[in-house]
């Protein structure tokens, strides 16, 4: 006969593998959730990762359309460019249960409805996942959206030949002062050309330097150091409207001592020597002869001088001396509104002959862009030659003297005439 203890064993035996199958029970439970969770998160994951690609793609859309209203481009040609880019980037309307919309101007935000930004949705259906299908999820639907408009540009001083040598150039002795970028687009290994020794400090002190060539100067000229082996910077103003040039409204004009000029078409240009000028707010087209000042003062404010050429008046570039007294702003309004000098970028102007060579004495101030697209450029000036707002668009650039450039132009109701596409949203 089996004793009390002999009992007892037996229970306490069936006990124990009670209490061993409720634990493996739990165990189980609790792998099967910690699964469950690892599960959830790697599709988390994996939709994160689908979702960064879908945003690039959206933000390289957007920046695309926009750089595409900067040229003035159709609403249709926007559409293109921006659903181009998305495609470079992985997403093709209609492909792939992939769509992507372009809305310009975009369908809500901020920049809702502002002509000047385009709005680009990159969405994906159908993404599958993988673990969730333990909860039925089959497939998710993953969007992104970006906003791109025409912000201010990041460059003071641009040089916009491909490939000359000495494209940029700042000369021995000269301190330049930059409170912007200078953008040098020529591929030559000696595109940007610093001349001098850094025995008193650099030549260029700027917010940055970018080269798509190569750089000769010395070490401790540039600062920061020029970054080389960039993609060109287009031509920033590449969508400035040409003034219209109408007939003569002055002739071989004789300027006298005192004189007020009005804005209009000068055929054969404007030469100051010695006298005293003042101009009145407008546009002053140079239609052959150039703007020569020598001597005597030139004063104006709200004033833009677009130098081109007509029939029997050949074209001369702009050139004021350091004996002149110049005191010029560019309009505030307008269409070249921020634009001081502006040359006919349909003229082939290679050659010496055709430098403008601007040269800024103690009592001179140039408040503007100066922009020649396809005009060299030599600018000689102090501190106190430029003004809160002034830069330089050329084909080439050489600096001489102390000049600073400053790209504020919060002043004007338009802000920077200087645009880039930036990312808003």
């Amino acid at each position: 006969m089996n004793s009390p203890s002999h009992y007892r064993r037996i229970h306490s035996s069936r006990r124990r593998q009670s209490e061993g199958g409720y634990a493996l029970i739990a165990v189980t439970i609790v792998l099967v959730v910690l699964l469950g969770f690892a599960g959830l998160a790697m599709d988390a994951s994996y939709l994160e990762h689908v979702k960064r690609r879908i945003q690039t793609a959206a933000d390289a859309g957007a920046m695309a359309g926009a750089q595409a209203i900067l040229r003035k481009k159709t609403d249709a040609e926007i559409v293109t460019e921006a659903r181009a880019d998305t495609t470079l980037n992985g997403y093709t309307s209609g492909a792939r249960n992939s769509t992507v919309t372009v809305n310009h101007p975009p369908a809500s935000g901020r920049y809702a409805g502002d002509a000047k930004a385009v709005e680009v949705i990159v969405q994906q259906t159908n993404q599958p996942l993988w673990f969730m299908n333990a909860l039925k999820v089959s497939a998710a639907t993953v969007a992104a959206r970006a906003v791109a408009h025409l912000g201010a540009g990041d460059g003071c001083l641009y040089s916009l030949n491909p490939n000359k040598a000495s494209s940029f150039e700042v000369a021995g002795g000269a301190k330049v002062t930059v409170d912007c970028a200078i953008l040098v687009d020529s591929s030559s290994n000696r595109a940007l050309v610093v001349n001098g020794s850094p025995n008193n400090g650099p030549a260029i002190t700027a917010a940055e330097v970018g080269v798509v060539g190569g750089v000769d100067a010395k070490p401790g000229m540039i600062n920061p150091a020029a970054v080389t082996g960039l993609l060109p910077s287009p031509d920033p103003l590449a969508s400035l409207p040409s003034p219209s040039v109408s007939s003569c409204d002055y002739t071989k004009f004789k300027v006298t001592d005192g004189a007020t000029l009005s804005p209009g078409t000068y055929c054969g240009g404007i030469d100051i020597t010695s006298q005293k000028v003042r101009f009145l707010p407008g546009n002053y087209i140079m239609a052959g002869g150039g703007l020569s000042i020598s001597g005597g003062s030139a004063n104006g404010t709200g004033v833009m001088f677009y130098d081109t050429q007509v029939n029997g008046f050949a074209y001369d570039p702009i050139t004021i001396s350091g004996n002149a007294s110049v005191n010029f702003s560019a309009p505030t309004s307008g269409d070249y509104a921020g634009i001081l000098f502006y040359n006919d970028r349909s003229l082939n102007l290679n050659g010496s002959n055709y430098t403008n060579n601007i040269t800024g004495g103690a009592n001179s101030k140039f408040d503007g862009v100066m922009y020649f697209p396809n005009g060299q450029v030599i600018f000689t000036g102090t501190t106190g030659t430029t003004g809160s707002n002034t830069l330089i668009i050329a084909d080439t650039v050489k600096l001489a003297g102390t000049p600073t450039f400053s790209g504020n132009f919060s002043a004007l109701p338009g802000g920077d005439p200087v645009k880039a596409a930036v990312l808003g949203e």
